[in-house]
């Protein structure tokens, strides 16, 4: 059920709020570039399909069940604890809610909510975020810096944050980017080929944040 449901999105191609759905090679890479583990707290605030947060979920389990030291308690906290989603688009909302149930994990602490708001950035900074996995809308009409914005300034201080963005997006954003570098720091940018088989219709990386640190020069 879990291959299908992934073959299925992968061919749903682009939404209607022009997300474009992150292969599950890349959200796997991701999680591996920002060494999260399952001690984290992951945040994903334009989850669509759900892919970062299933990724991340399936990982999880696997370390604690290599553990092998209090298994059931530790898959149950994953679950109920570990994982945030926010997600805007009514459809996509329920594809989520479907993608986490596939999963045996029902839809738990997914918000159904617009994460540009205040509202969105009180719940983000409640959860305790330690890692940030998402690839948010890119065109400007759907507030993709204004985001990303909101939930750099949301999340706790050493939050490492992986964003997928176009490869000019810190460029023509230049107003946000000296905001963001006087609180955090642009610690890589690793370059993507096409993922997307050409929905994406832009060039696109890797911009990982590290949380609660200003950019030196």
């Amino acid at each position: 059920m879990a291959i299908f449901f992934n073959e299925f999105t992968r061919y749903k191609g682009k939404s209607e709020s022009g997300q474009v759905f992150t292969p599950d090679h890349i959200a796997n890479l991701m999680y591996r570039i920002t060494e999260t583990t399952y001690k984290d707290t992951v945040l994903d605030a334009c989850c669509g399909s759900g892919t970062f947060l299933v990724r991340a979920m399936c990982n999880m389990i696997h370390e604690v069940q290599r553990n092998g030291i209090d298994v059931e308690d530790r898959i149950k906290q994953i679950k109920s604890e570990r994982l945030y989603g926010i997600e805007f688009d009514k459809e996509v909302f329920a594809l989520i809610c479907a993608n986490m149930l596939v999963h045996k994990d029902g839809k738990t602490n997914i918000d159904h909510n617009d994460s540009r708001t205040l509202e969105a950035a009180q719940w983000i900074k409640s959860k305790k975020i330690t890692r940030v996995l998402m690839n948010p809308p890119y065109e400007s009409k759907y507030g993709c810096l204004d985001i990303v914005s909101n939930v750099l300034n949301n999340v706790q201080d050493g939050c490492i944050a992986a964003f997928i963005l176009p490869d000019n997006k810190l460029v023509i954003g230049k107003s946000y980017v000296k905001r963001w570098f006087n609180k955090h720091t642009l610690q890589k940018i690793i370059k993507l080929p096409d993922v997307f088989g050409g929905m994406a219709g832009v060039s696109t990386s890797i911009f990982i944040f590290k949380v609660g640190e200003p950019q030196q020069d």
